[in-house]
Formats: structure tokens, sequence, C-alpha cells
């Protein structure tokens, strides 16, 4: 499965004479023929645009202390939770935890692992544009 990653940069002004311009990047996703938006090009944006679009549902779980999302296809239940500046993916048998990637290619690594070792889905080929 190859995904294409584009991005665009904009120059936002605040409007008035004290904000100064922003310069701002905005990323998408194309696989296949569906194109997404991303957050950020992070671990937990690729990951999430992936699943949904191979079929997993979203669902925000809250608990007293904790809060999580879980992804489920099926029998298949993955939880993602953020915790001190680290994003934990896990299932029953297996945690993975990412941290922030200075490299898209170590970016991309650990997307495709978390893809195929806990959602069990091919790894994805990314080009950026």
């Amino acid at each position: 499965m190859q995904a294409t990653i584009s991005h665009s940069t904009d120059l936002i002004n605040g409007g008035c004479n004290a904000c100064p311009t922003i310069k701002t990047m905005s990323y998408t996703l194309t696989l296949g023929q569906v194109t997404t938006p991303l957050e950020e090009l992070d671990v937990p944006s690729l990951v999430m645009a992936i699943v949904l679009q191979a079929g997993f549902r979203q669902t925000l779980v809250m608990d007293f202390m904790d809060e999580c999302i879980e992804f489920q296809y099926e029998e298949k239940r993955v939880r993602f939770v953020e915790q001190f500046g680290k994003q934990i993916y896990k299932t029953d048998e297996q945690e993975i935890i990412s941290t922030q990637h200075q490299s898209t290619e170590l970016l991309f690594q650990q997307v495709n692992q978390i893809l195929t070792e806990l959602f069990e889905i091919e790894a994805v080929a990314f080009v950026v544009v």
C-alpha cells in the first residue's frame, strides 16, 4: 500500500498591528482515492488516518483518572494513550511506546511498526511530495 503526503506553507496574520505573521505547515495524506488532512506530521495523526480508512472505529473511553482512544475492528482492539510526552499504543498482549521523531524516516518506521504489529495492517510505503 502506498500513501502520498503533501504539504503546503501558509502565512497567517492575526489581523491587528500587534499580532505577528506566523508561518504554518498543512499536511494531507492521500491513500488510494481518499485524501485526509493531517493535524500534524506525527505518529498519532498518521496512524489514525490510516486505521480509520482501513475500517477501524474510533471511540473515546473516559475513566475516573484516565482517558484513551480505542480503535476497534471486529474483535481487534487497540488503545491509544498519551502520557507525559509519550504516545502509547497497546493491545492486551503488546505495547509500543512512541516519542517525537526528528526524521521522517524514523517516523514512518514507527508508524509501520504500529500498523503491522498491533493493528495487523500491511505496511505503508510513504512518499512525501
